[in-house]
């Protein structure tokens, strides 16, 4: 882009420099197919400032004293912006492109709290333990993205036998709805993120009588089922069906209190607002 103009001395270098950080236009001395003309008159005792590029409508600003590298700013940032060479149609962002803009723009945000009772094959033997989850999410139309914060304790201190006792999970969570506009919905979702799993057990390695601690931790996957009701109302219930994956095998090499892969389902039921 070429820089021209008729103005008092040091407002065309004032222009050179403020055109240098437009990293959608280059100053060039020659060659180019646009040009840029700015000029600062006086007017009855005012000073206006004018930019155009090429035959586009010009834009005009008053020149306050001690404020012309400001107006010099302002006029490069309309006409630049506005220039045609430079401006661009709608684009074809996709279909996981306009789910993005819709949970940006049209999202709206819920907060949620959730009870379940998870069960676990551990050392041959179902067990289970109490929890309770946390939630956060951005739902637009169908879809709704989220993260998911849950721990789940087993509160059977005398048990003498190898114990799953606690369980944490920090997921990000994607959802999808069966509709957007009824009071019930069905709903899937597919979450991942870390797991940390904690166990209490004799350890087969120890002559004498006694209980041992171990942990493992991970990734995991887990995937959820249910339905929501009162999905017009500010607050929202729901039932689900959890399955989580860890994609680690939990296992003691201290003291051989535990060495298996320990996946686990969940009943549940929450509020979300």
């Amino acid at each position: 882009m070429q820089v021209s103009g008729t103005s008092e001395p040091g407002v065309l270098r004032l222009v050179e420099l403020e055109l240098d950080r437009f990293p959608s236009h280059v100053r060039v001395e020659q060659g180019c197919s646009a040009r840029l003309t700015v000029e600062v008159m006086d007017v009855s005792g005012e000073r206006v400032l004018t930019a155009r590029v090429d035959g586009e409508v010009p834009f005009r600003t008053e020149v306050h004293r001690g404020e012309l590298v400001k107006a010099v700013a302002e006029a490069l940032r309309v006409v630049l912006h506005n220039d045609p060479r430079d401006l661009r149609g709608p684009r074809d962002r996709g279909w996981l492109g306009e789910r993005v803009a819709e949970l940006r723009l049209e999202g709206q945000g819920y907060y949620g709290l959730e009870f379940a009772q998870t069960m676990a094959l551990v050392g041959g033997e179902v067990q289970s333990l109490a929890g309770a989850t946390v939630t956060a999410r951005r739902e637009a139309g169908r879809f709704a993205l989220g993260v998911r914060v849950s721990g789940a304790s087993s509160f059977n201190p005398g048990a003498q036998h190898l114990e799953l006792t606690q369980q944490f999970l920090a997921h990000v969570e994607l959802i999808a709805y069966s509709n957007a506009s009824e009071r019930t919905a069905c709903f899937a979702a597919l979450t991942g993120g870390f797991e940390l799993q904690r166990f209490r057990g004799p350890s087969p390695w120890d002559d004498a009588p006694g209980l041992h601690t171990a942990q493992a931790s991970g990734l995991s996957a887990t995937v959820r089922a249910g339905i929501e009701l009162f999905r017009l109302h500010d607050m929202r219930a729901a039932s689900f069906v959890q399955a989580d994956f860890p994609v680690f095998a939990s296992r003691d090499i201290d003291d051989g209190v535990v060495d298996q892969w320990t996946p686990s389902t969940a009943l549940g039921v929450g509020v979300a607002f």
